[in-house]
């Protein structure tokens, strides 16, 4: 087998290879991959990696691979690694492959900016002919920004060595990813060129260059809650998240103070899930899009999604189902563990079409080699690998149980099935149950923990997944410790325990067991509007239910009972309406993108979901014909088998406004209704104190510290791991050295540099205050720019946080000396 890496050394210094211009000419000529000619595409691809692939080689020992080069102008440096059963492990020597045109643009853009920031376009042309050519220079007109001058088009006489450089100074002003058009064309133009005589080559006279530019609005996302009243789905504001916005570089008045102001405003992202069966009749539903009178004007908009098929959404943005932060051993398990669920039922109902299954084992194999990087020398494996905590019993448990699912589709060393086994093994008691070692960092699982009842079920359950029959005496021993535990406890039980306690005697197949412990479970379950849901809190009454609102907890809990319930060889009409109501609240709790708050809910309610939706999935449906009306606006979409994996979405023209969705036929439809919007900062009751600080001891400062101070004000003696996300001003990067320093600061488990954030993974944050510092520096210039923010919560409980921001004078690069506090 033949691993083949590529990745591209860019050509950053492109002036430097002047002297060598015409070696460079004539090896374009001769043996470099050319892009581009008069009638090629416009260059868009720009990828970081070219090539990642397994390539099977036969008897010879020789492959090739056919590929299309990216776009960017470049050197790709590739080397391969080979594996033998006879011949063991082999590494080839670096070759290089340069992507190259004679003549090019290059334009340099910020990763990112905030809407209403404004930027100069700059684009450098090269040229590496051995004559001069006249250009014209253009950039694209677009409703997407505006130019702050005229848009101008720039002729111009590039000679051999040499490369000129233009600028547009544009303004964003739409959301979303933005595309700037660039073209440089030869041209036949006599009083361009005056000093030397000009040509026009016979190919490569013109370049278009499509680069994108991420545009974002001020702010923070929020998670909002949309109520259900009873006569139909409206979504009203439902915030519990403290957002406090300061401005330490705001210009400075005489006293030499900074000043606070606020942001653009908070962004609000709401979602209402329906599943609607029409069963041969007809089903509606109606949905009223309201925002409040505070919008920040022109930042609404709303789309409607739905597909004939429950696990659609999550299929289709199953890299991205946590909106959040993922880069510990635990949360890397919401990007592999799901892929097995979906992938078994997509397999196991005849949907697995050969696009869907590369798909999906693409990201099972980068999922898996990834959490082996948090594999510790005994087979354990904690959220950040050797060396920082023992390993922990609970994510053992899980990563045991996913690899064992996961032997289905792609290769998994037997070795990590034994190790991880014989880790969870040794921390078995001699009354058979297991002990906890290592840290867990959601305390709102700790009871469960602690009495040994719900660890010990998990335990069993990944143990008889790796394939340990159920007579041995591993097993046979945990059992007996979790039946004694589940008889004594006779008083106030701990629900969670329980329902993992249901999932393990019905994975060892002991139904008597199972059926009394979900008749216990039942009493306290929580009905309201024909749905069933578990709250490891007290009952609620239905009026103040919410939706999108669940603690992570509580999802995790009613999907435990969900996976219980299923988990049988066949199932009643009345077992699958019951499931059904539980089904109908679970998705009502899902993020726009198919997750849920965090890592393991997402992981519980996809596996249960996933289940659900092979006990009823049925060949010949769906069938459906959906309408969805509103005043001035109809659209007909037809769902049937052909397409119930297709997400089909609507933009809505107008809000706010009801619309009204009409299923007939048969079959079930899902549909997800979101609606985002930004509105000012709101102030609440917060579990986090927090400043933003910054200095600057002269004018025209590129490089300044930005510091945050933290600490616990909940009701809890610690919080669960807590994520810092600091959002970096447009045009700035962080230092890599005050980075390297971050790591060493108490509780800093992890930093993490990324599209334009700093990330960093606390244990835990006391009541004890903590002072985080790092430096960053200008590497673009960038106008009237817009307050950052900085995320701070606790990743078990998102809704918690705060978010601080911070800002840059309207003086470009002065930097005004603040303290701006919320201890």
């Amino acid at each position: 087998m033949l691993v083949f890496p590529i990745a591209f050394d860019e050509l950053a210094d492109l002036e430097s290879l002047y002297p060598e211009a015409d070696a460079a000419v004539e090896a374009a000529e001769a043996e470099l991959t050319e892009l581009g000619s008069e009638s090629a595409p416009a260059r868009t691809w720009f990828p970081e990696t070219f090539i990642w692939t397994l390539v099977p080689i036969n008897d010879s020992g020789a492959a090739e691979l056919a590929v299309t080069v990216p776009d960017t102008i470049t050197d790709w440096r590739a080397m391969t690694f080979c594996t033998s059963e006879s011949h063991g492990l082999g590494i080839s020597e670096t070759t290089n492959l340069r992507s190259f045109k004679p003549f090019f643009v290059e334009p340099t853009l910020p990763y990112s900016v905030f809407r209403g920031e404004s930027f100069p376009l700059k684009v450098k042309v090269f040229s590496y002919l051995k004559q001069c050519m006249a250009l014209q220079l253009s950039l694209m007109d677009s409703r997407d920004f505006e130019f702050l001058h005229e848009n101008v088009r720039f002729t111009l006489c590039l000679c051999p060595d040499s490369a000129k450089t233009f600028s547009w100074d544009v303004k964003a002003t739409k959301l979303g990813k933005v595309n700037f058009t660039i073209t440089a064309e030869v041209v036949e133009q006599e009083d361009v060129c005056t000093e030397r005589t000009a040509v026009v080559p016979e190919s490569g006279g013109k370049d278009t260059v499509v680069k994108h530019l991420l545009v974002k609005g001020s702010g923070v996302k929020g998670h909002a809650a949309a109520e259900k009243p009873a006569s139909q789905n409206n979504f009203t504001v439902g915030m519990d998240i403290s957002a406090v916005y300061m401005n330490p570089f705001a210009k400075a008045h005489k006293d030499g103070k900074g000043a606070c102001t606020k942001a653009e405003g908070q962004l609000e992202e709401k979602t209402h899930t329906s599943f609607l069966c029409p069963e041969g009749t007809s089903a509606s539903e109606t949905i009223s899009f309201t925002m409040p009178e505070n919008i920040v004007l022109g930042s609404e908009r709303a789309h409607i999604s739905f597909l004939g098929d429950i696990m659609g959404t999550a299929l289709d943005n199953i890299d991205e189902l946590l909106q959040m932060s993922s880069g510990c051993g635990e949360q890397n398990m919401v990007h592999f563990a799901p892929n097995v669920f979906i992938t078994r039922y997509l397999e196991e109902t005849g949907q697995l079409t050969p696009e869907i299954k590369q798909k999906a084992i693409g990201y099972l194999e980068s999922g898996y080699q990834q959490q082996l990087l948090y594999k510790h020398t005994d087979g354990s494996y904690s959220a950040f690998g050797e060396g920082s905590e023992p390993g922990n019993t609970w994510l053992t448990a899980l990563v045991l149980k996913t690899f064992s699912q996961a032997r289905d589709f792609i290769h998994i060393d037997e070795q990590n099935i034994k190790d991880a086994a014989s880790a969870l093994i040794k921390s078995q008691t001699p009354s058979g149950c297991f002990k906890s070692v290592g840290k867990l960092f959601n305390n709102g699982l700790m009871g469960a923990v602690e009495e040994g009842l719900g660890l010990s079920s998990v335990i069993v359950v990944a143990l008889i997944h790796s394939g340990m029959p159920h007579s041995d005496p591993v097993v046979v021993k945990a059992l007996k410790c979790i039946r004694d535990l589940v008889h004594a406890d006779t008083g106030s039980p701990n629900l969670y325990s329980l329902a993992l306690a249901a999932n393990a005697f019905a994975v060892a197949g002991d139904k008597a067991l199972r059926q009394k412990i979900l008749k216990r479970l039942d009493k306290a379950a929580i009905i309201s509007d024909d749905q069933i849901f578990w709250s490891q809190q007290s009952k609620q009454e239905e009026d103040s239910l919410s939706w999108y609102r669940a603690s992570s907890v509580d999802v995790e809990l009613t999907s435990s009972i969900l996976m219980a319930h299923l988990t049988k060889s066949s199932l009643s009409s009345d077992e699958i309406k019951k499931a059904s109501k539980i089904v109908s609240w679970l998705t009502k709790q899902q993020n726009p993108y198919g997750g849920f708050a965090s890592t393991q809910d997402t992981v519980a309610a996809l596996e249960a979901l996933a289940l659900y939706a092979t006990n009823i999935f049925s060949k010949d449906s769906p069938d459906l014909q959906v309408s969805l009306t509103s005043k001035g606006f109809s659209q007909n979409f037809r769902v049937d088998k052909s397409n119930r994996l297709l997400l089909q979405t609507v933009e809505l023209p107008a809000i706010p406004q009801d619309y009204t969705l009409h299923v007939q036929g048969y079959g079930c439809l899902f549909l997800q209704a979101i609606l985002r919007y930004h509105i000012p900062p709101l102030r609440s009751e917060a579990t986090f104190a927090v400043s933003v600080q910054t200095e600057c001891t002269v004018p025209d400062a590129s490089r300044f510290p930005v510091t945050i101070r933290a600490r616990y004000t909940g009701n809890r003696v610690s919080t669960n791991m807590v994520l810092i996300q600091v959002e970096l001003l447009s045009g700035y990067s962080p230092v890599a050295g005050s980075l390297e320093e971050l790591k060493k600061m108490p509780l800093v488990k992890k930093v993490e540099s990324k599209a334009g954030q700093v990330v960093l993974y606390l244990e835990e944050l006391t009541r004890q205050p903590q002072t985080y510092t790092f430096l960053v520096e200008q590497d673009m210039q960038v106008k009237d720019h817009k307050p950052a923010n900085i995320k701070i919560y606790d990743y078990y409980m998102p809704g918690t946080g705060i978010y601080p921001s911070y800002a840059v004078s309207a003086h470009q690069s002065f930097v005004t000396p603040a303290n701006c506090h919320h201890m």
